[in-house]
């Protein structure tokens, strides 16, 4: 059944939706407040919210939320766009048949208060954690394999996992609040494994049996419960989501009077291992007169995204004690 549906919001995971639900053919309406985002998008593109809000049967929010010196998210962008739904509906815009869904990450919460606003405009309002790849957006979205939709109306899940048009796609249903901990709590626990291959790694070396230690991780992961991915030696964690939201996580979980708040203690080992990773360095280059070469200063390989990179603060500390540092970029990049 093709429908017109609405995205709000376009980088990676909404370009990237967009591109993979306009394959099935449905109609697919755009708008960013970057309207230079929109030139590059095979859709119906506009600058203005309510014009996708009008013409979409299920809109997708998926605008930016960031972390507050608070460790809370910041959803100001989302409510930007709820208080556009509440601009349509006093156009007398129709909203009743319509679906608002949120992929925007969110504090645990957040969404039964959004669905409360919009509440006298009979829409559906649910919450829906899109676990992809960051680097392959579009393979991920093709690969799901879980899908969890904070909503507990069947009709309201069966709608929007038909979307995907996955016969293997594991459906979850739960209520929104439990959703927007599913999505904080996945970022931890992908923290928690690699500071625990990292620890492992800082273990071996210590021991001297540094040469072991990829053997050591690969025969872990062959286990399933434990698997390959994301379990491998090397720089502390980094990137725009996972250390984010491993943080807001601890700061929910020590809102909720827990005893020991783990995600904190990850984000401590984190810096610690960036510690322990410059003094290792170091002391394999003695001689200060020898550089360092650093291959790609992104916070994980092949990724052109500084945001709190491991690789990039170890050139600032070599740098302050005095080493010179060539670092391998592409031109791309630099």
């Amino acid at each position: 059944l093709k429908m017109n549906i609405g995205i709000i919001g376009i980088g990676n995971l909404g370009y990237n939706l967009s591109v993979y639900l306009s394959d099935f053919g449905h109609t697919i309406f755009v708008s960013d407040k970057n309207e230079k985002k929109l030139d590059t998008i095979n859709a119906q593109s506009y600058a203005d919210n309510i014009d996708v809000i009008k013409n979409s049967e299920i809109i997708f929010c998926c605008v930016d939320t960031h972390i507050l010196p608070s460790n809370f998210l910041d959803i100001k962008n989302v409510m930007n766009v709820v208080e556009d739904f509440g601009i349509a509906f006093e156009d007398e815009i129709p909203l009743y048949n319509k679906m608002f869904v949120i992929c925007s990450t969110l504090n645990p919460g957040d969404t039964k208060q959004i669905t409360e606003i919009l509440n006298p405009m009979n829409l559906s309002v649910s919450y829906v954690p899109l676990i992809v790849n960051s680097n392959d957006v579009l393979s991920s979205l093709k690969s799901l394999d879980t899908l969890v939709v904070g909503n507990i109306d069947s009709h309201v899940s069966g709608k929007i996992s038909n979307l995907f048009q996955n016969k293997n796609l594991k459906v979850v249903t739960m209520t929104s609040r439990s959703a927007e901990i599913y999505k904080l709590a996945y970022s931890s626990f992908i923290h928690y494994k690699i500071n625990f291959a990292n620890f492992l790694g800082e273990l071996m070396i210590n021991f001297g049996s540094s040469d072991e230690t990829k053997l050591l991780l690969k025969s872990l992961g062959y286990d399933k419960s434990i698997s390959e991915e994301k379990f491998d030696f090397g720089f502390s964690v980094g990137g725009p989501w996972i250390p984010t939201e491993n943080r807001v996580f601890g700061q929910v979980c020590n809102g909720n009077k827990l005893n020991f708040i783990l995600p904190f203690v990850n984000d401590d080992f984190n810096k610690s291992h960036q510690t322990y990773l410059k003094e290792h360095f170091t002391s394999l280059n003695t001689d200060k007169t020898q550089p360092f070469i650093v291959d790609g200063i992104g916070y994980k390989n092949n990724s052109g995204n500084i945001m709190e990179s491991s690789k990039l603060s170890l050139v600032y500390d070599l740098l302050k004690d005095g080493y010179e540092v060539f670092i391998v970029e592409t031109d791309e990049f630099i």
